[in-house]
């Protein structure tokens, strides 16, 4: 997955309601850099793309109950 393809999933999960805190401790990335990550101002060194790739692969949010 492109870091725009990552991207763009990590801001629709978060808001879709998962904490980026929740993402972070989950990844062992830091928020800083999370937050940073979402709002276009950095890359992802490969290690955390892979890490957080992993992840978000992982997230089922239901659209409805």
């Amino acid at each position: 997955m492109r870091q725009e393809e990552l991207r763009s999933r990590l801001s629709d999960i978060i808001a879709l309601g998962l904490s980026a805190v929740a993402i972070s401790k989950a990844t062992n990335i830091s928020k800083i850099d999370l937050s940073r990550f979402k709002n276009g101002q950095i890359n992802l060194i490969d290690s955390d793309t892979e890490k957080l790739q992993k992840y978000l692969e992982q997230i089922k949010i239901p659209e409805s109950i």
